[in-house]
């Protein structure tokens, strides 16, 4: 969803891979709090901080080779529980602003 809402010039188009990854994940994620909806809806609220400092960490190391450019991302995640899992919510939406914690 990061890289969505960062990299709006490459990220736009809604069939392109990475919206699809999201939706594919989405579902995955939903199932799983079907199955064990105690300990995951917990986990969840536990972990996003720790989880989004792995994929910061993996995004500030991404480089996009054929603007020669790197991309500024929020210091902590920018997204609550619900929009991340909401299959309405997209970072590129236009009505969606990131604000840096």
């Amino acid at each position: 969803m990061m890289k969505i809402a960062v990299q709006r010039d490459t990220y736009l188009d809604f069939n392109s891979q990475w919206m699809l990854n999201v939706v594919r994940n989405r579902i995955l994620i939903k199932r799983l709090i079907k199955q064990y909806p105690k300990s995951l809806n917990s986990y969840l609220q536990k972990s996003i901080t720790p989880v989004y400092e792995e994929v910061l960490e993996l995004l500030l190391l991404e480089r996009d080779w054929k603007r020669n450019k790197t991309y500024d991302y929020p210091k902590f995640c920018p997204f609550t529980i619900e929009q991340i899992l909401d299959k309405d919510f997209f970072p590129n939406d236009q009505r969606t602003i990131l604000i840096d914690n």
